[in-house]
């Protein structure tokens, strides 16, 4: 009995084992077959995944390209613009090699610029990348304000490229109202530049992509153009955030209403009458003796003693520095900043009645006696700027030799200036004969000099010789913010910016 209860138990053992094997295989063979079924999705999912990545890192990669292409454009075009306020729009048989040299500058500082690991690449040939024409109202079109902003750029084979009427809404101080107006291609004094960036299939060099196609953009073609331009009148100046003006913190006589002093801006620049014994090459920016056709003209500073019968035509501008030494030197230098204009509000801003006046007499076709006796005969119309007749110290005089062959701007002033006895500042100095005279002088107009010689005479005076330059900035203030009203004549400075 015993032995059958053990063959039963046994039995028993045996069929329970025989089932858990068979229930352990069929869960195996599950799970096997589960396995063999997920792994095909897998995969296909993961593809997506990876095709989905491309797609993204193709259009991240495509608008990295873009924007790297726009930052080169812009920052062409402002260097060829810069290039194009040169020297030769002062004289009357100008070299128009400038333009040439302006083409070139664009070209050079793109291929600085990197886009998607590689230079940028502008033709500088005829109906090539870099065109220079000017701003001009778009003719019928040009009074709509609520037309929407338009761009028309040819095809790269086109041989007639020109932006249509365009309306930029920003305000900030350094982007410009455009409203309406179109780039005219001309090679007559032009004064804008319009850079087209391109990296497609047509110039054999698109961007590459990760997976070609994949974005939508054929081949990672990828263009875009800029526009700068030199805008005037300037009416004043505003130094950048963190920046200087090239403002020399001088003042030069434009004019005098007796006549008797021949070395007025007036007389010796505008209307020629200065000599003209210097050259600068502004290739070469050498310095040589002989004509280059600006006249120049002798800035004295100091009063008159008995050994000199010269006239001062030039004063030292407070701008700040209280007349110190060290001060009046490191502007020369380093230009003028903000801080040092707080009494101003951080800018120059010359009357534009005045100014204007001013600019009309300086006009070489517009050269009239009732326009000449109206700035002469309201000689204190201007910005009143606390000036002194004191003789420039060894360290300005050390700061304008440094300065030789650079441009600068300069303050214009009509004579008959006002003394200022009573602002506590009057006083002989101990150490030198010369007495500091402090006075207010109007400031009427803006122009730019470039240092040619700085003399120390005998008696302790100081003269610098200068003639007239161009000179483009960001700092520099336009009376209108239109670049469709911006006078048809040569200025000494312009306003740089981008305008399109």
């Amino acid at each position: 009995m015993a032995r059958q209860n053990v063959r039963a138990t046994l039995f028993s053992y045996l069929d329970e084992f025989r089932t858990q094997m068979r229930t352990a295989r069929i869960s195996l063979i599950s799970r096997c077959n589960r396995r063999g079924f997920t792994t095909p999705a897998f995969a296909v999912a993961l593809v997506v995944v990876m095709l989905m990545l491309a797609l993204i890192c193709d259009r991240l990669w495509i608008e990295a390209a873009r924007v790297e292409l726009q930052t080169g454009a812009e920052t062409a075009a402002l260097a060829a613009a810069r290039s194009l306020a040169s020297d030769e729009l002062l004289k009357e048989k100008p070299d128009l090699s400038y333009l040439e040299t302006a083409r070139y500058q664009a070209a050079h500082v793109a291929s600085l610029n990197l886009v998607a690991g590689e230079p940028i690449e502008l033709n500088q040939g005829f109906q090539g990348d870099i065109r220079l024409g000017k701003l001009e109202p778009a003719g019928e079109d040009a009074g709509d304000v609520d037309r929407p902003p338009q761009v028309d750029v040819s095809s790269p084979d086109d041989s007639t490229r020109v932006l249509s009427p365009t309306e930029m809404t920003a305000s900030r101080d350094n982007v410009v109202f455009s409203r309406n107006t179109r780039f005219v291609e001309t090679d007559e004094s032009p004064t804008s530049v319009v850079v087209f960036g391109e990296r497609t299939r047509f110039r054999e060099n698109p961007v590459g992509l990760f997976v070609v196609g994949a974005t939508g953009l054929p081949w990672g073609d990828v263009s875009t153009h800029a526009e700068a331009s030199l805008l005037s009148p300037v009416v004043g100046l505003r130094p950048l955030d963190g920046s200087s003006t090239p403002l020399l913190p001088l003042a030069i006589m434009r004019s005098e209403g007796t006549g008797s002093v021949d070395q007025t801006w007036q007389k010796a620049i505008t209307e020629n009458g200065g000599p003209d014994e210097w050259s600068y090459d502004e290739t070469t920016s050498t310095i040589s003796r002989g004509a280059d056709g600006l006249p120049e003209l002798k800035l004295t500073f100091g009063l008159p003693t008995s050994s000199s019968s010269a006239v001062t035509n030039a004063v030292l501008l407070d701008l700040g520095s209280d007349f110190n030494t060290e001060l009046v030197a490191s502007q020369m230098v380093e230009g003028v900043h903000g801080e040092n204009l707080h009494q101003w509000n951080g800018e120059l801003r010359l009357p534009v009645e005045a100014t204007r006046k001013a600019m009309l007499a300086e006009s070489k076709e517009q050269q009239d006696s009732e326009a000449q006796n109206a700035s002469a005969s309201s000689p204190n119309v201007g910005l009143s700027m606390p000036a002194s007749l004191i003789d420039l110290k060894t360290a300005e005089r050390d700061a304008l030799t440094s300065l030789i062959g650079q441009n600068r701007i300069v303050i214009l002033f009509n004579a008959g200036g006002t003394s200022d006895s009573n602002n506590g500042k009057n006083e002989s100095e101990s150490s030198t004969t010369r007495v500091k005279t402090d006075l207010q002088v109007a400031a009427v107009s803006l122009a730019v000099v470039r240092i040619l010689e700085v003399i120390d005479e005998k008696d302790g005076r100081c003269e610098v010789i200068v003639q007239p330059s161009v000179l483009a900035t960001r700092t520099a203030l336009v009376d209108a913010s239109d670049p469709r009203q911006q006078t048809s004549q040569p200025q000494y400075l312009y306003q740089l910016r981008l305008t399109n």
